[in-house]
């Protein structure tokens, strides 16, 4: 256990500042010397039981450079100061998932909140653990990390220093509570997998042997997938990985915990923002016997490799236990750096992910710190650090396809483009993406690429027809229209005069495995153009009699709620008008994420240009697709919903269309 008589810290930039500016003027015999001095004299009053660990593995050469290497990369790495209110706080959490095991999420996170505040859990301070990390603790974890190494088959193929990354550390997150997690979790779940150790094929494979034990996790526990909604998660790692809901974050963190504890060589990997897509993400990465990296998101119920493979990265950065001494050199010397690089505790490994090219680039300005930003919707967040000197600066391990722009920080954080925005080519120069004087007209149907899952719904609807009959067993059915191909976009059908006026309107499945996923369904009157109202009919129920996906669903006017049938082929769903009505035209939207261009709705045409967003103008919609003209051709774009809706993401436009980046 960590002893809390110690100086506290408030976390911060100041604090990095200040601690990894002191360590850099220190001075040694030799690099891990000088690592080595400044580590104990950060540690204070606790340096004694810092000696006392390296005095104690002074006959074992190897468990003395692993003592070494923790203690060496110490300072910077900080724990909570009050472990007595932590662990009340852990089992005060685990009573609540016990008691409320089955419940809502929005329940459970609420009742944990309302503890978090009651034991006024954010006003807790935090301390370096190289002034609180006890001797004994530290020496029971390096003796368990390397019990794991030697006597598990599936670390035993690491190098040693990767053994330091992989396996050694004695937190397996940034304020980690300082507890005994290792034997916690091994104790928990090593059983289940020793069982499979037993089999040749699980023995001699990392892959399998984590692919079983991601699998267990995942039945286990049975996570899913939400914004994380709490408020504080000070928790002891056994606790953590029961909470039954959370993010990407939150479950690749107890994953790596869990597979720490079993032997299981895997660290985080994060990429602050996607590359054809908004938003960061963090997942698992695991070194498999046959030294191929292996990407999977943790406690799920497969290794999801082929899909971490297939998503487009700008930037990949593994949180290391180690320091990164030119982040810590970038931290000391700016005024300003950006959020996610004063975690001096990570490093670059974007060419694991991809073939990347160096790129150079010849600016103007002082010399300094610039950084590779890319989209996230309107903003640029930056995903790598380089330094200019004499106008010259390079980026290294570049991804290709992925669009970004150079940029400078302000010492008050105001971000000043230095290029246009570019897309990086797989020879590693920038293709500038710059508005010319040519002028063009563009026609948009989205605000955001159309995902996979929202794919998979529009391909459900293909060889449905639409119908119009004047029996409601549609006995004497007209074929109005066949849907031939798949589209994510709202559809719009001209119905031929020699439909004539027909009571019963509807949407019919076409194969076995469709469910008619349908956002919306209209019929348009064709004299004067309304949308008109009925009764609704058609196949009862929905899928799983999911009371969310029910047949009124689809007449909601809502884009982001949904009809699906409880039965494929042969389902149906339509209005009964109460007497013929002549439709003129008819719409329809499958299933999906609400970003397709919807009538009634006023969007903004945004392009880059002169180092900012510059407006094109502001339309309503009123068909299926909104078109601008006078739009300057060759730049980089972004359609927003100034209506509704917060995604939205940048394209160029060529050969007609949109092409989201």
């Amino acid at each position: 256990m960590a002893k809390m008589n110690c100086l506290v810290l408030r976390f911060g930039r100041s604090v990095v500042i200040s601690v990894w500016g002191l360590l850099l003027c220190m001075c040694g015999s030799s690099e891990q010397d000088r690592e080595l001095a400044r580590a104990l004299y950060m540690a204070g009053d606790n340096r004694a039981e810092l000696e006392h660990v390296l005095a104690h593995f002074k006959g074992d050469s190897l468990k003395l450079e692993a003592a070494k290497f923790l203690i060496c990369n110490m300072p910077g790495h900080y724990s909570y100061a009050d472990t007595a209110i932590v662990n009340r706080y852990s089992s005060g959490v685990g009573l609540i998932l016990e008691r409320m095991k089955g419940a809502d999420s929005k329940a459970i996170a609420a009742a944990i909140n309302r503890l978090a505040a009651k034991m006024r859990m954010d006003t807790l301070q935090i301390v370096s653990d190289v002034r609180v990390v006890t001797a004994g603790y530290l020496i029971r974890n390096i003796d368990e990390a390397f019990k794991r190494w030697r006597d598990t088959p599936w670390a035993q193929h690491l190098l040693f220093d990767e053994f330091c990354e992989y396996i050694l550390p004695y937190k397996a997150a940034e304020l980690q509570p300082l507890t005994e997690w290792h034997n916690d979790f091994y104790y928990y779940n090593a059983k289940y997998l020793a069982d499979y150790a037993y089999s040749e094929d699980t023995r001699n494979s990392t892959y399998k042997a984590a692919q079983i034990f991601n699998y267990y996790l995942s039945l286990k526990f049975d996570p899913r997938f939400t914004h994380d909604v709490l408020n504080c998660r000070a928790l002891s790692p056994s606790v953590a990985i029961r909470i039954p809901f959370g993010n990407c974050s939150s479950f690749s963190q107890s994953a790596l915990s869990a597979f720490r504890s079993v032997g299981l060589p895997v660290v985080r990997d994060v990429s602050p923002v996607w590359a054809g897509g908004n938003g960061s993400h963090v997942w698992n990465s695991m070194l498999t016997n046959t030294g191929r990296l292996l990407p999977f998101v943790g406690i799920t119920d497969k290794l999801e490799e082929q899909q971490m493979m297939n998503n487009r990265f700008t930037k990949v950065w593994r949180q290391t236990y180690a320091v990164n001494q030119e982040l810590v050199r970038i931290n000391r010397e700016e005024k300003f750096v950006p959020a996610f690089f004063r975690n001096v505790f990570q490093k670059d490994v974007t060419d694991e992910y991809a073939k990347c090219r160096d790129m150079a680039f010849d600016l103007n300005g002082d010399d300094g710190y610039i950084y590779l930003a890319a989209s996230d919707a309107a903003e640029w967040v930056p995903v790598d650090v380089a330094y200019i000197k004499a106008g010259h600066a390079e980026f290294r391990n570049v991804a290709p396809g992925a669009v970004y722009m150079v940029v400078r920080y302000g010492d008050d954080g105001t971000m000043r483009a230095l290029t246009a925005p570019f897309v990086a080519n797989r020879a590693g120069t920038p293709e500038y993406l710059l508005p010319g004087n040519v002028l063009h007209t563009v026609t948009l149907t989205r605000k955001y690429p159309v995902r996979e899952s929202t794919w998979i719904y529009s391909r459900m609807l293909v060889g449905g027809a639409v119908e119009a009959a004047d029996d409601e067993a549609f006995a004497s059915a007209r074929t109005v229209y066949e849907i031939p191909d798949a589209s994510a976009e709202t559809c719009e059908v001209a119905v031929a005069d020699s439909i004539g006026p027909r009571r019963y309107w509807r949407f019919r499945s076409g194969h076995v495995t469709s469910l008619a996923p349908l956002a919306e369904l209209a019929f348009y009157d064709r004299a004067t153009g309304r949308r008109l109202t009925g009764r609704i009919i058609g196949t009862g129920g929905s899928w799983a009699d999911d009371p969310e996906h029910t047949a009124e669903k689809a007449f909601d006017g809502d884009l982001l709620t949904s009809y699906s049938a409880p039965v494929g082929q042969g389902a149906w769903i339509g209005l009964d008008f109460g007497l013929p009505v002549e439709v003129g035209r008819v719409r329809y939207t499958s299933r999906g994420d609400g970003n397709c261009v919807e009538p009634g709705d006023e969007y903004e045409l945004l392009y880059w240009a002169d180092g900012a967003w510059q407006t094109v103008g502001k339309k309503r919609a009123l068909g299926v697709g909104i078109t601008f003209d006078n739009v300057p051709a060759g730049a980089l774009y972004l359609l927003v919903d100034r209506t509704k809706g917060v995604e939205h993401r940048i394209f160029t436009y060529a050969d007609g269309r949109q092409h989201f980046r």
